[in-house]
C-alpha cells in the first residue's frame, strides 16, 4: 500500500476539523520529505520504500491526540495565569480599600497598617503552602524546595501573628512567639520528611527532636510555664527518644 494512502486511512476517523485536516497534510508532507530522502539514497523498490516509511509514522493517530492535549494544556493554563492575575489585581484593590476605609472611618492609622501586612503575609504563606504540596514529590530537588517554601509559609505565620499580636493586643513578651517559630518550622520539617517517607526522615528527627526540646525548655523558661528546674530534663529525655529512634530504625 502506498504510504499516503496509509496515512489518509489510518487517519481516517479523526474528527472533521480544521485541526484534524492541517494534521493530516503535515503527516503527508513529512512521509514525502522521508520517501524523498529515502530515494536520494538510491532505495528504487516502492514496496520496500513504502513500508520504511509507514514504519517510522505508525503512530500518527496517536501523535495527533498528544498535540491536542498539550494544546489544551497551554491554553488551559495560559486562563489559569490569567485568572491568577485576575484575581490577586482584584483582591489588591479590595485589601487596599479596606485598609483606606478602615483608616478613614478610625483615624488608626498607627495600627491599620497592620491590614496591608496580614493581607500580603497570609496569602503569600498560603500560596508558598499550596505550591510546596504541589512540587513535593517530583524530585529530590524539587522535595528539598518544597520543604523550604513549608519553612517559609510557617515563618510568614509566625511573624504575621507577632505583629498583630505586638500592636493590637496587651499581651506581654510578644517576642517569644518569633522564638516559638523556629521549633513550629522544625516540627513541621519533621513531620513532611516522615510523611514523605524519605530515607533521611531518622536523621532529620535525631536532629531536630534535641533542638525542638531546648525551644520548649526555654519557652517554657521564659513564659513562667515551666519552672527552668528541673525542666531541663526534657533536654535529657529528648536525648533518650534519639537513642531509642536510632535503635528501633
Amino acid at each position: 500500500m502506498n504510504y499516503s494512502d496509509w496515512a489518509m486511512k489510518e487517519l481516517s476517523d479523526l474528527p472533521n476539523t480544521k485541526e484534524a485536516y492541517l494534521y493530516k497534510q503535515k503527516v503527508i508532507d513529512h512521509m514525502t520529505k522521508k520517501a524523498n530522502e529515502l530515494v536520494a539514497t538510491g532505495l528504487s523498490d516502492n514496496d520496500v520504500l513504502n513500508e520504511l516509511v509507514i514504519d517510522e509514522f505508525k503512530n500518527i493517530k496517536k501523535g495527533f491526540y498528544s498535540s491536542q492535549s498539550t494544546k489544551k494544556q497551554i491554553k488551559r493554563k495560559a486562563r489559569n495565569f490569567n485568572l491568577t492575575i485576575l484575581g490577586w489585581s482584584a483582591y489588591s484593590l479590595i485589601l487596599l480599600s479596606t485598609f483606606l476605609f478602615v483608616s478613614f472611618s478610625t483615624s488608626l492609622w498607627a495600627k491599620t497598617w497592620l491590614i496591608l501586612v496580614a493581607g500580603i503575609l497570609l496569602p503569600v504563606a498560603g500560596f508558598m503552602f499550596y505550591g510546596s504540596v504541589k512540587i513535593i514529590k517530583r524530585s529530590t530537588i524539587a522535595s528539598i524546595l518544597s520543604r523550604a517554601m513549608i519553612l517559609g509559609a510557617v515563618m510568614l505565620t509566625c511573624v504575621t501573628v507577632f505583629l498583630l499580636a505586638l500592636f493590637l493586643t496587651s499581651i506581654p513578651r510578644t517576642w517569644i512567639i518569633l522564638i516559638a517559630a523556629v521549633p513550629l518550622a522544625l516540627i513541621v520539617d519533621m513531620l513532611t520528611s516522615l510523611i514523605l517517607k524519605q530515607k533521611t526522615a531518622v536523621i532529620f528527627c535525631v536532629l531536630y527532636i534535641p533542638a525542638i526540646a531546648a525551644f520548649i525548655y526555654l519557652i517554657g523558661g521564659l513564659t513562667s510555664v515551666l519552672p527552668w528546674h528541673p525542666s531541663w530534663i526534657i533536654i535529657i529525655a529528648s536525648l533518650a527518644v534519639d537513642i531509642l529512634i536510632v535503635f528501633f530504625s
